[in-house]
């Protein structure tokens, strides 16, 4: 992969990832929905939310890899993910990739896996996309900016894990935060609010689906 396809700042110990990766002891006929399944048969048997989006197959224009240098920033001396311009609310940003596996084949000791469907979880521990350096917005933020969602791709048909603006603007140079959830904060930390994301459908009538890619 030439220097250009990988974005800045993105470490070298690490496989950057233009697509998800399946591994190998996960059958054809699991795989196969996931890749090939027309939009129409998918919506009636999986309930996967289908939408469309504008993929980047590198990287990602609208962010940047940033080292993270306040001391009061529970991730300092980390790497976080920052707007390079004004995001407008309820936008796709990138795709969370990594490798696709059985969540009872998931190490413990990562800490960058989201759960992909049903028993099958994407782990970025050493593969991904700029979304594995996502930061989760306890302690730095009142609420999130942004959050995972599993969809179905509308031109191609295939499943990802994505990342959407909630309903705030996100100014440049603004770090991207999402809710974790539950299972990594326990009960210390609030898994969802329906407030992220209200006014999503009024949005979407005024300016149109198209404006949210």
């Amino acid at each position: 992969m030439s220097p250009n396809s990988i974005p800045p700042n993105w470490p070298r110990s690490l496989l950057y990832l233009t697509h998800n990766v399946w591994a190998p002891d996960i059958p054809a006929v699991q795989r196969t929905p996931y890749l090939h399944h027309t939009v129409s048969e998918a919506a009636e048997d999986d309930g996967i939310p289908v939408k469309k989006v504008k993929v980047h197959t590198g990287p990602c224009p609208d962010v940047e890899i940033r080292a993270i240098t306040e001391k009061s920033h529970p991730a300092f001396g980390q790497n976080g993910l920052y707007a390079k311009k004004r995001i407008s609310p309820f936008s796709f940003l990138l795709d969370y990739r990594g490798t696709i596996q059985c969540s009872s084949n998931v190490s413990l000791q990562s800490d960058y896996t989201l759960l992909f469907d049903g028993d099958l979880t994407i782990d970025a521990q050493n593969s991904g996309s700029e979304a594995r350096f996502i930061n989760d917005f306890h302690n730095i933020s009142s609420r999130p900016n942004a959050a995972f969602d599993t969809y179905r791709d509308a031109i191609t048909g295939e499943v990802r894990v994505g990342v959407w603006a909630l309903n705030q603007w996100i100014g440049p140079g603004q770090e991207i935060l999402v809710p974790y959830g539950g299972e990594y904060w326990s009960k210390e930390g609030k898994e969802w609010d329906d407030a992220w994301d209200e006014g999503e459908e009024d949005w979407v009538m005024e300016n149109g689906e198209d404006n949210l890619d």
